[in-house]
């Protein structure tokens, strides 16, 4: 689905041009399927959580599910709406514990540790411990940009506590793996949140 490449790599400019073109072609072409996946990935928070309900509904639909779900999460977690964040992060992890769906883990770990972070709950050992789960289940799969975003988080939650020292340690081997040149958003957010250790 030409949605599916744009919202892994954040790339909200192609999600939105692709999404427009697929929604295009599938009402053209009544290609109900395609809507109903692509429509998913181009909303956000409840918007974007109906759709995904409306494609299993209609479509008894598997395909990348967890994935929409950790997005609709992570647009909860941002927003602030974290008791909504922590039931999608649930229906996320057991459908992947059903299905064995495993590729979308260390992105479902990483949002644990936001969630975390963002309610504060006592000491920041549970979201370090996410994120560090995160950040092991990436590097033992080899999805080096799942690996950034779960180190990014981590370095600015250690850089938060006053830990720069450990944030640097933490994130700027995983940058490595990436070209100083590569123009993904996850990269632009690892490149500041070093530049932000520095000073």
């Amino acid at each position: 689905c030409g949605v599916w490449l744009p919202a892994i790599l954040r790339d909200t400019d192609a999600l939105r041009r692709h999404g427009a073109e697929l929604l295009e072609l599938a009402g053209e072409h009544r290609l109900g399927f395609w809507r109903a996946l692509a429509t998913p990935f181009l909303l956000e928070a409840e918007e974007a959580e109906r759709a995904v309900r409306t494609y299993r509904r209609e479509f008894n639909g598997g395909l990348t599910v967890p994935q929409m779900l950790c997005r609709v999460a992570d647009s909860y977690v941002t927003t602030g709406r974290t008791g909504e964040a922590t039931r999608v992060l649930a229906e996320a992890q057991e459908l992947m514990e059903q299905h064995g769906d495993v590729y979308w883990a260390p992105e479902l770990f990483r949002l644990r540790g936001r969630l975390a972070a963002a309610e504060g709950r006592g000491t920041p050992v549970e979201a370090v411990t996410a994120f560090e789960r995160a950040l092991a289940l990436a590097r033992e799969r080899g999805a080096h940009l799942l690996e950034l975003r779960a180190a990014t988080d981590l370095a600015q939650l250690q850089a938060a506590q006053g830990q720069p020292l450990e944030a640097r340690k933490v994130l700027a081997p995983v940058y490595g793996l990436f070209s100083d040149k590569a123009d993904l958003a996850d990269v632009r957010e690892a490149r500041e949140a070093l530049a932000g250790l520095d000073g």
